[in-house]
């Protein structure tokens, strides 16, 4: 189920999507569209931790979102994600 957590900043943030994806099998790529399109995003702690709980290694929890967030952002976008995403996730 997805819930927002933050709202406080000038993009809403929100938990719950590792359960679309993983359990419901909705594509991540197609939620990063409409998050994107609909100034949302994701709460990638969460995602992350949803994801080992289910037994993901970190190489594909990683690989799945670098794929998907280079389909969706543009060049500039995609490499801020990628340093955040470094940060929280190294290789």
């Amino acid at each position: 189920m997805l819930k927002v957590v933050d709202r406080s900043s000038d993009r809403i943030v929100v938990s719950g999507v590792q359960t679309l994806v993983g359990t419901h099998g909705l594509p991540l790529e197609d939620v990063l569209i409409y998050f994107h399109e609909h100034k949302m995003v994701v709460d990638w702690i969460d995602y992350i931790v949803s994801a080992r709980a289910e037994g993901a290694s970190v190489r594909t929890i990683r690989s799945k979102i670098e794929a998907a967030a280079g389909e969706v952002y543009k060049h500039a976008e995609f490499d801020a994600f990628m340093e955040r995403l470094n940060k929280v996730l190294p290789r």
